[in-house]
């Protein structure tokens, strides 16, 4: 299963595409919301800075303790470590389908969809976005003005994404995601 899910990440990447794998993760063993509370809770009261991203806050974005805002209701940490009862399962089963160095893992949550959750932005490096509770509309384009591909992820999908891929996502209600920042894929040169 894993080999023919890293082969069309590996076709995608050299299309130059984003690509959908579905229930990667099975629902069992998905964090819940308690998990996301809890990981903001603390992430809320800390400013270490290994965890401190002055890219956001150069862009305008508010700052509480490590919690960026993206727009009014989204909330983004990278300070997961410890709150996620299964984090070591979801990292196993990303890297089976994914052949990169893994150089972050970043947490997103949004309370409403009343607030889009990024505007259309493209990102220096390889994303798979594990979709763990509600819903979420991505759309992926190959240029900024361009038109764009429109994916709705469920819990337990992968969103891939190379990197310097123009996307754009939208919460469909209440959502969180785990986001896995990698470097380019080993497989193929998408410099």
């Amino acid at each position: 299963m894993y080999e023919d899910l890293r082969e069309q990440i590996t076709n995608a990447a050299k299309e130059n595409k984003g690509i959908v794998l579905r229930q990667v993760v099975p629902q069992e063993i998905l964090p819940v919301w308690q998990e996301f509370l809890n990981c903001l809770n603390a992430s809320a009261r800390d400013d270490d800075p290994d965890f401190y991203n002055p890219d956001f806050v150069k862009a305008g974005k508010k700052l509480i303790g490590l919690i960026h805002f993206w727009g009014e209701f989204n909330l983004v940490t990278s300070k997961t470590k410890g709150f996620f009862s299964n984090m070591e399962k979801y990292k196993e089963l990303v890297t089976a389908v994914y052949d990169g160095e893994l150089t972050d893992i970043t947490m997103v949550m949004s309370v409403t969809d009343w607030d889009p959750s990024s505007t259309r932005h493209n990102d220096d490096a390889d994303v798979m976005n594990l979709q763990c509770l509600g819903q979420t509309k991505w759309q992926v384009c190959q240029n900024y003005d361009g038109p764009c591909e429109e994916f709705i992820l469920d819990p337990g999908d992968i969103i891939y994404v190379p990197k310097r891929l123009w996307h754009e996502v939208t919460a469909i209600g209440p959502r969180a995601n785990m986001i896995f920042g990698y470097e380019a894929n080993k497989l193929v040169d998408n410099s």
